[in-house]
């Protein structure tokens, strides 16, 4: 009942504030609907200049409107239409240009210098400049962001020289840079030096209303329990963008009321974490809408099978090798995520192809996982038991819960009894993470845009304790060593052979098994186009959406 009377209530101020939203959001949105209505072909030209309001929706409110602070991803889903990076990343990770208009790298690959451009401007008119940068990485990035400690103790310096060139000196090679710089999710949205400085704390007005961005959109308001709604910056660097007159984040934590809101009309996208993938197959039957199946390329996400190193029987590298060969992971992803996914073959996503190296998988075997149980010196009692194992997942993610029962399943029929515990997500975290009391778990990682910043400090023995990071308690030194020397290796070709090695150890040792990988799709609605362009994920900027 809660969620209709929102619902009512999300309608009403929609029709108010948006003027009638898509259909009479300008004249020129009008005319074009005409033409639409006649039958008429409209030409992708004319199409993108329309107007008209996009509606994303989100599943919690945020506590803030900076990543910085309130750590949640609604906040981010709002800053990168708000905030530029130095760069941008294309689907095969290659930088491009964005308030940096070039850049050189030296020699030695410890020193960096971008040229900026020159006609940028904050929304409040104020010129855009390299202090600007600097501030961002020196005071706020470096300062307060939590990948900060993979590359910031690195840098020597960040500088300015004049208004255009910003300069980074490293101590020494640091060949994942471009990407960090690239890469929203790492804090580098760059920040108004003129209204942050003096003001670094909770504060700060920007976290609630940040009026002062250079991106494609400008701030409008933030209703309390509802939305947040920004409008066209019409001064825009980048020409003719954006397309879209306002852009909507609407907070819906409830399923069965997103589906509502959709199906209503009242929401124009719906983003891969929260799209319910039993209804795949029926939403790509519907011409109402359009299933994406691209832009989270950059944060490649795997399920996984934590296991704890501790335990008595999972300490033993032949009962958790027999374990991978008792698993049918087809079996185990289809069942998870209705056929949506796909099997995970190594420690890094399939997306991220570079450094992807399925080669080191267990095929489905259980006569062999019988035999290396039997000679690990675990035979079945009289009822056919080797052993019990306690399996754990956290509230709010069904498919966890969908893929522990096939693991069950599989693995009684090695002799291997499976009990299932769910809990909350901090009691989870607690248990797994913090106390390591548990036998195997289930649990999500990313694992890129680039392994150093996703993968490396699960699994490092440094991380023992430390919240998503190395449950398993393991401990290797050459694990340790290869990914203290990888982050160093410039040249692509060295450094993927190294990550081969590195992968070749997680699976040979298993202080985690990956499952599947989290499907890459997106539900939006077929009116629109080019909500998705980029591989860092559905928080990112639509300045090129548009409706059809």
């Amino acid at each position: 009942m809660k969620h209709r009377d929102n619902q009512a209530e999300w309608t009403a101020i929609r029709s108010m504030i948006f003027s009638g939203t898509r259909r009479t959001a300008l004249a020129v949105s009008v005319a074009a609907a005409a033409v639409l209505g006649s039958g008429l072909a409209v030409s992708p030209a004319l199409a993108q200049q329309n107007g008209g309001t996009f509606i994303k929706v989100i599943e919690n409110e945020p506590a803030t409107l900076d990543y910085l602070f309130g750590k949640d991803f609604g906040a981010l889903t709002t800053m990168t239409n708000i905030y530029n990076n130095l760069m941008t990343l294309d689907f095969e990770f290659t930088p491009h240009p964005e308030l940096a208009a070039s850049w050189e790298i030296s020699p030695d690959s410890l020193s960096y210098t971008f040229t900026l451009r020159d006609d940028v401007t904050w929304h409040d008119g104020t010129p855009f400049t390299a202090a600007d940068v600097v501030f961002t990485f020196s005071e706020l990035t470096c300062a307060m962001h939590n990948r900060a400690k993979t590359w910031c103790p690195r840098v020597e310096s960040f500088s300015a020289d004049g208004d255009h060139t910003f300069i980074i000196k490293l101590k020494e090679p640091f060949a994942p840079l471009l990407t960090i710089l690239a890469d929203y999710n790492s804090g580098t949205l760059i920040r108004p030096k003129h209204v942050w400085e003096g003001k670094v704390d909770q504060d700060n007005p920007q976290l609630t209303e940040p009026k002062v961005g250079t991106g494609p959109f400008v701030f409008s308001e933030w209703v309390r329990g509802s939305h947040i709604a920004l409008v066209r910056n019409d001064n825009y660097f980048k020409p003719d963008l954006p397309y879209l007159d306002r852009v909507v984040i609407q907070f819906l934590p409830d399923e069965a009321g997103r589906l509502a809101a959709l199906e209503n009309g009242d929401i124009d996208m719906i983003h891969s974490y929260i799209l319910p993938y039993e209804r795949v197959k029926q939403y790509q039957a519907d011409p109402r809408f359009d299933i994406i199946e691209h832009g989270n390329e950059a944060t490649g996400t795997n399920e996984n099978l934590l296991m704890n190193h501790d335990n008595p029987y999972l300490q033993h590298k032949a009962v958790r090798q027999a374990i991978a060969h008792a698993l049918n992971k087809d079996d185990i992803a289809e069942a998870a995520m209705f056929g949506a996914s796909k099997a995970a073959h190594a420690h890094v996503h399939s997306g991220v192809k570079w450094v992807y190296f399925p080669q080191y998988d267990y095929p489905h075997d259980p006569a062999k996982a019988n035999e290396m149980l039997d000679a690990a010196g675990f035979p079945r009692d009289d009822d056919g038991k080797r052993f019990d194992l306690r399996l754990y997942w956290a509230f709010g993610r069904a498919f966890e819960g969908r893929a522990a029962e096939v693991i069950r399943s599989q693995l009684a029929e090695v002799g291997i009894g499976i009990e299932i515990q769910s809990y909350d997500r901090p009691s989870f975290i607690e248990r797994v993470f913090t106390k390591r009391d548990f036998d195997m778990a289930h649990q999500l990682f990313t694992t890129s845009p680039d392994p150093t910043l996703s993968v490396v400090h699960r699994y490092k023995s440094s991380t023992i304790g430390n919240a998503f990071a190395n449950a398993a308690g393991w401990v290797n030194e050459e694990y340790d060593r290869l990914t203290d020397i990888e982050v160093t290796i410039t040249d692509v070709a060295e450094r993927a052979e190294v990550w081969r090695q590195v992968q070749e150890i997680l699976m040979d040792e298993l202080p985690a098994n990956p499952l599947f990988g989290m499907p890459n799709m997106q539900l939006v609605r077929s009116s629109f186009a080019d909500v998705i362009t980029g591989p860092i994920g559905y928080n990112g900027s639509v300045e090129a959406a548009y409706m059809k």
